[in-house]
């Protein structure tokens, strides 16, 4: 009920207005904020809003968020409106791609690159997030988890995909120059499953896509050392990032997820070593390609693909001419 002074008021249906009722809502009139003393139902929220000399009474009702407003002026309460506002379903925006890796991922948004195609590609449909991290390992990824990727809030705007594609600074020998990003082969594959279990729990319908370390050229390592190295001997070898990418492939399996299996992909190619990297380590324009395309590939396999995904606006093709801003209504 309504504080002594303050006029129960109701709206004429006339008006386009539903009666109101305020019997849940005790109300002491005042100029303060603080202006609520009584109890109110669990389904309505109220707060005071000041405009200009007016104080207004806000009164949420229920998840449809039925708006009561009331103002005050001095001792005079009058209704203002009674507006009945559903609540508009959140419009959900694209969805989101994240690339997690290391400098492969971190340059992939170069001229060329496979994040870059993949963007291109999903231009309509969904936003490549890019989160690579140049010389990083599973061990540095898996510390760096909850700083790179936001926590679940509760809400559907968990990741389309998730691509996780390290392996090739952890398979730099221990013994070698790049040492101190070395991580041992069983490490390597309980960060992987470590990750993937991260992601899962964040988002369960999240789509993992694990991505294999790529073959080294050792030839070319040995003129594009990261490091001083002055043993002249390669930092990685094809052995070890083989090893690692069998790893990777092993822990796919295990998990149930996808995986591109790199390292064995790019070596069906002729002179494999010039054509797709360009340093022994780091992709060209070929190299790149053949990761998008495997992506892409393996993408469609699950079911994700520009004829599975919405665009998230008309597009041109769908507009009528005759009356363009009726393709906006809905």
């Amino acid at each position: 009920m309504l504080a002594a002074g303050v006029p129960a008021v109701m709206a004429r249906q006339g008006a386009g207005c539903a009666v109101a009722s305020v019997a849940v809502v005790k109300i002491v009139m005042a100029t303060d904020m603080k202006s609520i003393t009584g109890t109110r139902d669990h389904s309505y929220s109220v707060k005071w809003v000041k405009n200009g000399s007016d104080v207004i009474l806000l009164i949420l009702r229920g998840q449809s968020k039925q708006r009561l407003l009331f103002t005050s002026s001095g001792s005079d309460c009058r209704l203002l409106s009674i507006l009945q506002r559903r609540r508009k379903k959140k419009e959900k925006m694209r969805p989101k791609i994240y690339i997690f890796g290391d400098s492969i991922t971190e340059e992939s948004f170069g001229g060329g690159g496979w994040g870059a195609l993949l963007a291109h590609h999903f231009s309509r449909t969904a936003d490549v997030v890019l989160r690579g991290y140049s010389g990083y390992n599973t061990r540095w990824a898996l510390k760096v988890l909850d700083k790179v990727f936001p926590a679940a809030d509760g809400s559907d705007d968990a990741p389309l995909v998730i691509t996780i594609f390290f392996g090739a600074n952890d398979a730099c020998l221990p013994d070698r120059c790049s040492a101190f990003q070395h991580v041992p082969l069983h490490e390597y594959k309980q960060n992987l499953h470590s990750i993937i279990s991260t992601f899962k729990k964040r988002w369960p319908e999240t789509q993992i896509l694990l991505i294999s370390p790529p073959p080294i050229d050792e030839d070319a390592r040995l003129k594009f050392p990261y490091v001083e190295n002055p043993m002249g001997m390669p930092e990685r070898t094809n052995e070890a990032a083989g090893a690692y990418a069998k790893a990777c492939v092993s822990v796919a399996v295990e998990c149930g997820f996808p995986v591109v299996d790199l390292w064995t992909k790019m070596q069906r190619f002729p002179d494999w070593g010039k054509a797709c990297l360009r340093d022994g380590l780091h992709l060209t324009q070929g190299g790149n390609r053949i990761v998008f395309d495997e992506v892409i590939m393996k993408l469609r396999d699950v079911g994700l693909s520009l004829e599975s995904l919405p665009v998230d606006l008309p597009l041109i093709s769908d507009i009528d001419p005759s009356n363009p801003l009726k393709s906006f209504e809905n």
